[in-house]
């Protein structure tokens, strides 16, 4: 539960940050918030420990910052490199 919710304010943050959306810093604040409202209730709940909590949050928050920077980035300048993945009917390509 806790990744999941970490994962997706991650997302719509960084997301909100690439299409610039003036207010992203506010996405980000108002989903980390609510997803540490998530580890809390699951600790107070007597279904996790902090250890599970705290795993599951930077997992979470690493898959969430980096899926939209891989999947929706912005074109590199001529001579940049370049580093991303598409998905395609039968899996994924990247572009290294």
């Amino acid at each position: 539960h806790t990744s999941m919710a970490f994962a997706v304010a991650g997302a719509f943050g960084t997301t909100a940050k690439l299409r610039g959306y003036g207010a992203w810093p506010w996405v980000y604040a108002g989903g980390f918030a609510a997803a540490s409202a998530v580890g809390w209730l699951r600790m107070a709940g007597d279904k996790h420990w902090l250890g599970d909590v705290a795993a599951g949050a930077a997992i979470g928050t690493a898959s969430g910052l980096l899926t939209p920077l891989l999947l929706h980035r912005t074109p590199a300048a001529p001579g940049q490199p370049s580093l991303g993945l598409t998905a395609v009917p039968l899996g994924v390509a990247g572009v290294f």
